[in-house]
C-alpha cells in the first residue's frame, strides 16, 4: 500500500472527526560520538533521527494517524600512516512509514504505537536490507502551551528484514535491529 493510499484512508476518517483535532508530531535526536585512537587516527559517528506523524486526536484521547521514521548514521574513519592521512565515510539510512495508534492523557502522558509496513528498509554502503516489517513505540511527557506542546520522548524501534541485496545478489535473511533512544518532541494542534 502506498503512502498516498494511507493519506486517502486518513481523509476518509474525516467525517468521524467532528470532535477531533488534527495533530502533527515531530520527534528528533542528534548524537555524535568520537573515538580518538592516538597517532593511528580517529573514528567519528553521527546519528540523526527524525520521527514525523500526522493524524486525528479525538476528544477522549485516542490518536489515529500516519508515521514516517528515518535514521541516518554517518561513520567517518580517519587513519594516519607514515604522515599520510586517509579519511573514509560510510552512510547507513533506515526508514519506513505506516499507521499509528496512540493515546494522550490529559496531564501530558503520550503513548503511541506505529506499524511501519510501507517499505521499511536499511541501506548501508552497498548493502540493502528490505522485505520485512517495522514498529515504533513512543513514550513521552508533554507540556502544552495553547496549541503547541514539547517534551522528552523515549522511542524504541524494531526493524525486521527478510532480504539482503549485496552487489546485485539477493539473499533471504532473518535479521532484527532494535534501537532505544531519547528524543525531543514537538506537537502542534490545528
Amino acid at each position: 500500500m502506498s503512502f498516498i493510499k494511507l493519506l486517502l484512508v486518513l481523509a476518509m476518517l474525516h467525517p468521524l472527526s467532528a470532535k477531533a483535532e488534527i495533530l502533527t508530531h515531530l520527534g528528533f535526536n542528534y548524537e555524535e560520538e568520537k573515538v580518538d585512537q592516538g597517532s593511528v587516527g580517529e573514528v567519528q559517528q553521527t546519528r540523526q533521527t527524525l520521527n514525523l506523524g500526522i493524524g486525528y486526536l479525538f476528544d477522549f484521547g485516542l490518536f489515529l494517524g500516519l508515521k514516517y521514521y528515518q535514521k541516518n548514521v554517518i561513520n567517518d574513519l580517519t587513519v594516519t600512516v607514515a604522515s599520510t592521512t586517509v579519511t573514509t565515510s560510510t552512510k547507513d539510512l533506515t526508514s519506513g512509514s505506516g499507521m499509528t495508534l496512540g493515546y494522550y492523557v490529559d496531564f501530558g502522558l503520550v503513548l503511541q504505537y506505529s506499524y511501519l509496513f510501507q517499505d521499511p528498509k536499511r541501506e548501508s554502503a552497498d548493502v540493502t536490507y528490505s522485505g520485512g516489517t517495522a514498529s515504533v513505540i513512543d513514550l513521552a511527557y508533554v507540556y502544552w502551551i495553547g496549541n503547541f506542546a514539547f517534551g522528552p520522548q523515549l522511542t524504541q524501534t524494531t526493524f525486521t528484514y527478510e532480504e539482503q541485496e549485496d552487489a546485485g545478489v539477493v539473499t533471504e535473511i532473518d535479521i532484527t535491529h532494535t534501537h532505544l533512544m531519547p528524543m525531543i518532541a514537538l506537537w502542534f494542534k490545528f
